[in-house]
């Protein structure tokens, strides 16, 4: 199990480009939730958020292979 301290230090070492990714993931994390309220799987799947760039559509192979990075 990770401490507190280990994962502050973790975050410490995010570069600052990746800042407002990690601070979504926390913020899912830290707000509450009904225990008993379920979520349907195409509710889930609206709560998925990725960052693509703009030719990631046309571009997929090269993406997926490494000849584009992003």
């Amino acid at each position: 199990m990770i401490s507190r301290e280990e994962l502050v230090a973790k975050i410490a070492r995010v570069p600052d480009e990746r800042l407002e990714e990690v601070s979504r993931m926390l913020e899912h994390f830290t707000k509450p939730e009904a225990k008993d309220e379920k979520k349907s799987f195409m509710q889930r799947l609206q709560e998925i958020s990725i960052d693509l760039p703009p030719d990631a559509a046309s571009n997929i192979d090269d993406y997926l292979y490494g000849d584009k990075k992003f």
